[in-house]
């Protein structure tokens, strides 16, 4: 959408709010880019009046915007967009949740949103956090519990609640909005979904039913610290032996152009050069030590991005930090004793 549009967007979402006399918070989506910047807010709270013309003034930031654009454009397809911009956006509202001190986070999706993500996410790779992704309550993330008090209800029942209570609602466009439905795996998936929805009614609550019933394997530690850095899910990526998993890294390893490194995400005080070169050995962070730090899904994002510094660098920053962090554990195992 045009700036214009968002505005009047932001204008009637604000008056909705009012009108119902909640607290209102809202940002932009090129505002992740500054999560993690020193004094920078990346929200705003709902003003009392919402006919003020310059209402999206304190959020405007022409860089974050051009940077988002930029990450668009290196991602190559667009079911990989689709993903990546819903990662994004999940972490800009965990971080505005944390910022006001909010312990719950809920979403509005539906009983069909949710049957159309369990077979797209199994189809791109995020099968090991379905149970998260789908269920009722997500606790990855130990400050912010997610949850979908909508899971139970169809599309069309919401429909009818909202006509027949006549509350008022906006629908807003998405990446694939009037797109072929071979566009993305999503979209392929939400016309598979629906039509056989359509001839057998109960195919979304067949979908989501088994999916309550998908649990975590038993070897992946709930507690373990080696989260994916982009969704926070558990790694799955520490498999042993022959797999398909070890096969798809095979192949794609040997089709791969050597890795480019990037600039020094760490502290400055390991820069030692004068031109803030880095002499420490740590300080030299590729795409594949950024893939290492990421479950098998996202994973399949990466290798959709062209370049992988128009990501927002604290993304980048946090995986150079947990890769230094196993490097170091490594150095010094032998000298460490063991808990039994």
């Amino acid at each position: 959408m045009s700036w214009k549009d968002r505005i009047l967007v932001t204008k009637k979402i604000l008056a909705m709010f009012k009108s119902f006399k909640f607290p209102c918070f809202f940002s932009t989506l090129e505002k992740v880019f500054r999560v993690g910047d020193s004094g920078v807010k990346v929200y705003a709270a709902g003003p009392s009046e919402a006919k003020d013309d310059n209402i999206m003034g304190p959020l405007t930031d022409p860089q974050a915007e051009e940077k988002l654009r930029s990450l668009i454009k290196n991602t190559s397809t667009l079911t990989a967009k689709e993903g990546l911009l819903r990662q994004l956006r999940k972490k800009l509202l965990l971080h505005i949740a944390q910022e006001e001190k909010f312990t719950k986070l809920m979403f509005a999706e539906t009983g069909d949103r949710l049957s159309i993500r369990v077979l797209s996410n199994i189809a791109q790779g995020f099968g090991a956090s379905l149970a998260q992704d789908t269920g009722f309550s997500d606790g990855r993330y130990s400050e912010v519990m997610q949850l979908r008090p909508m899971k139970d209800f169809r599309a069309k029942e919401v429909a009818a609640y909202l006509r027949f209570s006549d509350v008022e609602y906006i629908t807003l466009p998405t990446l694939t909005t009037m797109a072929p439905t071979q566009a993305s795996i999503d979209r392929l998936t939400e016309a598979f979904v629906l039509g056989l929805q359509h001839s057998f009614p109960s195919t979304v609550s067949t979908i989501c039913r088994t999916a309550a019933k998908i649990c975590p394997a038993a070897d992946m530690d709930q507690n373990s610290q080696d989260c994916c850095v982009m969704c926070e899910a558990l790694l799955d990526t520490s498999v042993t032996g022959i797999s398909a998993l070890q096969s798809s890294n095979f192949s794609h390893h040997l089709t791969e152009q050597e890795p480019s490194a990037l600039e020094c995400m760490a502290d400055s005080s390991c820069c030692k050069n004068s031109d803030k070169t880095c002499d420490s050995s740590s300080c030299v962070f590729s795409a594949n030590d950024l893939s290492n730090e990421l479950c098998y899904g996202c994973r399949l994002i990466l290798r959709e991005i062209d370049n992988i510094e128009s990501l927002p660098v604290e993304i980048l920053r946090l995986a150079q930090r947990r890769r230094n962090r196993h490097k170091m554990k490594n150095d010094i195992q032998e000298y460490l004793l063991d808990d039994e």
